[in-house]
Order: structure tokens, then sequence, then C-alpha cells
């Protein structure tokens, strides 16, 4: 048993792979597994990870997982968090785009091991210009925040460090791109496959998700850090771990229309696709209808200024709304499930509602 697994879901890595992972095993705190989830790579992820970390393989301080078929995100790291969960305190999901400083893991165990509510864990993430080789002082994520409107943005993105976010703090959620979790927490708010109300986790591991694989990819982590903050666990902020994150999906600093519309342009059309589909997908299955009532003027302003937008500047995104309909009895399936067991009441979920 390691206290801590590694799960990386690699998708076409062959750029990042041997960074990523020598950032891993180059780290101070040793007592870890690593389980690599390949989601059928074209390119020559595989062959590297074979050939450059073979032995690491043979002494089963890593394990390599082939899908025949790309599982997206959720599926992929689903995959290798089954495989894990029985056997480590915590499992850290890392993305195949980001390199850890060397104490990233002992930074975070250390905080860990004191905090027993603490279900999802993260360090302050900085931009990684992996064209230039350069580690920069860009934010990249210190943590996601949510509004009354339940937009969700990543705290810090595109700011020069100054010292603004170097505090510990108690936050509303994680990036999923590089967070720690509990595996307790985890177990707590896997859902089964048959979604079955009165079976939450047993030994039947492979039918259960953590992260929602309807969702397929994107807007997962602001899904499991309502599920982890409705079953009453914490999510903290740690600067002291640090990571860095070659993004291709950039927010600039301004919260405006204009520049959230700008962010979309330069984003590709199955992100934008999966992001508004994705989006009602979570408030349907975590909302709380008190909490719905309360601030409904804001959730209906932002989301017609969203349906607004999109019919006059990006009307194929409306392709969603079918899949989200075609998806809809599964959620609500779920949303049964978290709300019959909830810990907390609307009150203390309007805390992390700005």
């Amino acid at each position: 048993m390691s206290k801590i697994s590694i799960v990386i879901a690699t998708f076409n890595a062959k750029k990042y792979i041997s960074h990523c992972l020598n950032s891993v095993f180059d780290q101070t705190f040793q007592d870890f597994k690593v389980v690599i989830v390949d989601n059928a790579s074209t390119d020559e992820t595989i062959e590297i990870i074979k050939k450059n970390y073979g032995s690491q393989i043979i002494n089963h301080k890593l394990k390599l997982i082939e899908n025949k078929k790309n599982l997206g995100f959720c599926g992929g790291y689903n995959s290798g968090i089954r495989e894990v969960i029985e056997d480590s305190e915590y499992i850290l999901l890392l993305n195949q785009d980001i390199i850890l400083e060397k104490n990233y893991l002992e930074e975070i165990i250390k905080f860990l091991e004191i905090h027993s509510k603490a279900g999802a864990v993260m360090g302050k993430l900085y931009r990684w210009d992996f064209d230039k080789n350069e580690k920069t002082n860009i934010i990249d994520c210190a943590g996601i925040t949510m509004f009354k409107n339940r937009r969700a943005i990543e705290i810090g993105q595109g700011e020069e460090d100054k010292g603004q976010y170097d505090q510990i703090k108690k936050i509303f959620g994680v990036t999923c791109a590089c967070a720690v979790f509990n595996s307790q927490a985890l177990k707590e708010i896997g859902i089964k496959k048959t979604y079955n109300p009165t079976g939450l986790y047993d030994d039947e591991i492979n039918n259960i998700e953590y992260l929602d694989e309807d969702f397929f990819a994107y807007k997962e982590d602001i899904d499991i850090s309502l599920r982890l903050r409705l079953y009453g666990w914490s999510c903290f902020y740690l600067p002291q771990a640090k990571a860095y994150h070659d993004r291709t999906a950039k927010r600039e600093k301004s919260l405006s229309d204009v520049s959230a519309a700008f962010n979309r342009k330069t984003k590709s059309k199955l992100i934008n696709y999966l992001s508004y589909k994705n989006h009602l997908l979570m408030l349907i299955k975590n909302e709380l209808l008190s909490n719905f009532i309360l601030h409904f003027p804001w959730i209906f302003f932002y989301e017609l200024k969203k349906f607004v937008y999109l019919l006059f500047f990006e009307f194929s995104t409306f392709k969603a709304l079918f899949k989200f309909f075609q998806q809809l009895p599964r959620i609500l399936k779920k949303r049964k499930i978290i709300v019959s067991h909830r810990k907390i009441n609307a009150r203390e979920m309007r805390k992390w509602m700005e």
C-alpha cells in the first residue's frame, strides 16, 4: 500500500510525458505509485513510456493501462482511480501537461495528515511556456470560486504572482488538472453506474463513477467540487506546493462579458460544446432548490446572455442541447442519490457562492 497514488490520463502526450514523469519521480516524497491510463493515443506516447520508464514498470512503481478507445478525461481518470483507491490514502489526479516542483507531494501530504476533513487539496499552479521551456511567474490557477449566477472561474488566472495568493485557505473547489483527493472522500461521493440510491460505495469498484462520465471532459472539476461540498468535505488551496501547467485554453484576467465571448472564440468547437452542455448538467445534478430560487435572477440573466450569444455568434453549440436531453434521465437519477446523501444544508452551501 502506498501513501499516495498518482493517476495520469494521457492522450497523444508525446511532447509532455517525459517532462511530467521526470518531475514525478524526482519528488522528495517517494511513498507513491503511478498509474498511467492511456486513452488510445495515436502518437508515440506508449513507446516513450515503455522505453524510458520500463524499470519503473518492472519494479511496480508505475503501471500502464492501455485503453482501446478514448474514454475521455472522466472515463480515463476513473479507470485509474478504481485501480488504486483501495491501496492508497490519497490520490493525485495529474494532467500530462504539468510539471511538479520537487516538494509538491511532500507539502500536500504534510497538510493532509493534519486536516482529516480535507476532501481535496491543490497547490499554486503557474503557467509553463513549453515552447520556450520556461517556467513563468504568471498564475494559472489558485483554486476555483463560484458566483451566484453559477459561473465558476479559476482564481488568479493570468495574473502576475505578487504574493496575492500566498495564504492557505479554504476554497470552493479544486481543478482536476493537479489536485490531491482523500480516498475516503472519493469513496463517499462515488456513484454506482447502476444508479441505485440505496447503494453508494461497495466492493464493486468497477461500477463506480467518481468523475461523471456523462461529462466526458470539461467542468468535471466543478461538478466533483460541488459533490464534495454537499457531502461535507472541504477543499483547500496550499500555495507552498507549486506546479506548472502548459494550458492551451487560457482565460485572461478580465471577467467581463466581452472578454468571456473573446475567450470562447479562442477555444475549439468541442470545448464550447462540452462547456455548455456540462454546465447545464451540473446545475440539474447538484443545485439545491431553495438556493436556486434565491439566486434565480442571477442564474437566469447569466443563462440568457449565453443563449443570446450562441444564437447570434455560435449557433452550432446548440447541438449540445440534444445531448443534454439525452443524458438528462441519468443525471436526474444521480441527483436523487446526491440530494438524499448530502450532509450540509442550503445555507452552508450558499457561503461558497459569491
